[in-house]
């Protein structure tokens, strides 16, 4: 029997956790403190590193040891963001198919995505050691912010890892899950989540059996990394006033105190002060190798950590005014992340809400634990079924959305309906054999502008919406003591495993860390109701973005209007789609195109079309045609701009992966 898991794979660590009789346990990946290092190291061609092994390569070999890709993963070549990350690194960042970004190590290259695969894979293989078993499922998080293509790309590493998919959950959304059942209570949260590489505020009211995402807010260029890099320029300052040298221009020298300024920001977490050596951080020809020694205070730490700390104060503040709540509305503030152990970012969160923040539970640990929740909970609604369509479904209203699956959700904050503005005419272009997007869109419509679209008068086909598990016939709670006696027996003692929660054997317990009894499954999980980040747009006329999809509008959801072809003859169409806030088309992220193809062949005007655009509960864009009047229905994958994703790509990268893999990854 296979084994479904949780995975929090973060900028810095990457975790796992799974569930036993109820109660998530994370699994270590390393004799060294449990977590693997989302780091990858090519010693050649033929050999990968990767964790705690390959970050020690880091300062020997910055070249071909890559680290941090979580925050250009997913984003397109040539913007802003990759460019900032390119001045950064040592390692060679090119520009791949489809506008993607690749790293280019001993002449080969790879996708952003394999990278990430590497460490899912060995994760994996750590994972099915401890456990004795096959792990093939999983709910993996991502930052809220992430945007499609983002998400893409996660799903792509995942499957190159051999992992099926179950939910792609937001970070934030899987710690309030976990801190959910440890409260047991009913209140407003604001969950913060700081990284090693971005940052989250999310808001959620806490119900008896709904968690609903309010808003979102997030930065994912924010994190650990950048008070590293800070400290690292401090320390090649004073290299540059004791040694008239600047180790900046060495990537080599650089990447060491990179590493030595990750060691300092720990040790303050605890110390008021404290100090390192670098040993033969200098090398000139004749001379004998220079250390240097540095030392700096907590003081210090904090007054370089204000500018950051600020940032996510902004952050803050837009969260708020999102949800048009004060800081007074917040009932609790959660710190998420392994940065939140900063006493400086703890004084500056109860300084904005006016509250001590809450941290009862491992911060670098907790957003696996609440994956793993959700795993187990969606791999027993899979095997309770032989098919999910035969799970009672329950579609979200979104101006009422919480009535409709409890009466309990009514305890939950009311939110105010989206309003959204009367769609302009779209100015969409001709369906072509290239690969790529054209870069600016001919001016001739292939969807008629001389009206707005008129709103369907169908019913938008809709996703599979949230699984209502009080249907699946699970107990309420666990069986009293002694009422069951096929569990096995768990670490101090016996505890009575229901049959429809999975049960490890005590050999793998006694390998995984020790749970947290507050975080034990009852019958049912909360239902989780979360948002996406960013509003969705399509390009109108004058390169107008036309948002479809609100920022902040609970998900799953779907939209759909009616729009009339606009040249003769018409039986393809393509239909260029980005996400953000700005209202030209090309102040947003583009995701890509959507090609529809099947119309009938008619003269310009008479045939009218429903495009759908649906968001499900991974965050992830699907497209939808239909002829109105054929009722001919086609549908279409966005071609995401940011990753390689059909399927000749992805079996190239997976055979890659296998030849490295099979050489042994450790």
């Amino acid at each position: 029997m296979s084994i479904a898991v949780g995975i929090d794979l973060g900028t810095t660590n990457t975790v796992l956790s799974v569930v036993d009789g109820g109660v998530p346990h994370v699994i270590p990946l390393s004799s060294v403190d449990g977590l693997l290092p989302s780091v990858v190291s090519f010693v050649t061609p033929d050999e990968v590193l990767v964790g705690h092994d390959a970050k020690a390569r880091r300062a020997i070999d910055p070249e071909h040891t890559i680290f941090s890709v979580k925050r250009i993963l997913g984003r397109p070549w040539g913007s802003e963001l990759v460019e900032e990350a390119r001045s950064k690194v040592a390692f060679s960042l090119v520009d791949g198919p489809r506008q993607s970004v690749s790293v280019e190590v001993h002449g080969v290259t790879y996708g952003l995505p394999e990278i990430s695969a590497f460490v899912l894979r060995h994760a994996r293989a750590e994972a099915e050691r401890i456990l004795g078993d096959s792990v093939d499922r999983a709910v993996v998080t991502v930052p809220a912010s992430f945007n499609d293509l983002q998400r893409g790309a996660t799903k792509i590493a995942c499957q190159l890892a051999g992992l099926d998919v179950l939910r792609i959950l937001n970070e934030p959304t899987a710690a309030a899950l976990a801190y959910g059942l440890a409260l047991g209570t009913q209140e407003r949260i604001a969950v913060f989540d700081l990284g090693g590489g971005t940052f989250d505020l999310t808001i959620l009211d806490l119900a008896s059996n709904v968690f609903e995402v309010v808003a979102t807010a997030g930065d994912s260029m924010l994190g650990g990394d950048d008070l590293d890099r800070a400290i690292a320029l401090r320390m090649a300052s004073e290299c540059s006033k004791s040694f008239r040298f600047d180790p900046r221009a060495d990537v080599g020298m650089f990447s060491r105190l990179l590493l030595a300024a990750e060691e300092v920001k720990r040790r303050l977490t605890l110390d008021e002060e404290t100090r390192v050596e670098i040993p033969g951080l200098v090398r000139e020809p004749g001379a004998p190798p220079l250390s240097l020694g540095f030392s700096l205070s907590r003081t210090q730490l904090e007054q370089l950590a204000q500018p950051l700390l600020e940032r996510t104060v902004r952050v803050c503040e837009r969260a708020l005014s999102t949800a048009q709540l004060t800081k007074k509305d917040i009932d609790r503030v959660i710190l998420v992340g392994g940065s939140t152990r900063s006493p400086a970012v703890a004084r500056r969160v109860a300084q904005f809400f006016e509250k001590e923040p809450y941290s009862s539970l491992d911060p670098d640990r907790v957003v696996a634990l609440g994956a793993a929740l959700q795993a187990s909970s969606l791999d027993r609604s899979r095997n309770k079924r032989s098919s999910i369509n035969k799970v009672s479904l329950r579609p979200i209203d979104p101006a009422n959305r919480t009535a409709s699956h409890s009466s309990d959700a009514a305890e939950a904050s009311p939110r105010r309906p989206s309003t959204m503005p009367p769609p302009a005419p779209l100015s969409l272009v001709p369906s072509s054999d290239g690969d790529r997007p054209t870069a600016r869109p001919p001016t001739s419509s292939i969807f008629s502008t001389s009206a707005a679209p008129v709103p369907s008068d169908r019913e938008s086909p809709r996703l599979p919406s949230l699984i209502d598990f009080s249907e699946l016939n699970l107990p309420e709670a666990l069986p009293a003591p002694g009422t069951t006696s096929e569990s096995e027996p768990f670490l101090g003692g016996r505890i009575p495993t229901p049959a429809w929660l999975p049960s490890l054997s005590l050999d793998a317990l006694q390998r995984l860390q020790p749970a947290d009894e507050r975080l034990r499954m009852g019958g049912r999980l909360p239902l989780l109701v979360d948002v996406t980040p960013l509003g969705l747009a399509v390009e109108t006329a004058g390169g107008y973005a036309q948002f479809l999809v609100a920022a902040n509008t609970p998900i799953p959801c779907d939209r759909t209007m009616r729009f009339a072809t606009g040249a003769d003859n018409q039986t393809a169409v393509v239909v260029r789609v980005a996400q953000g806030d700005a209202p030209r088309f090309d102040g947003n992220t583009l995701l890509g195109e959507a090609t529809l193809s099947g119309l009938r062949s008619a003269s310009r005007g008479l045939v009218q079309v429903d495009v759908t655009f649906a968001i499900d509960v991974s965050g992830i864009l699907h497209v939808s045609a239909k002829d109105v009047e054929t009722g001919l229905e086609t549908s279409a994958q966005i071609r995401l701009l940011a990753t390689r994703d059909d399927d000749a790509d992805l079996a190239q990268m997976a055979a890659k992966q296998e030849k490295l893999g099979a050489k042994g990854v450790s």
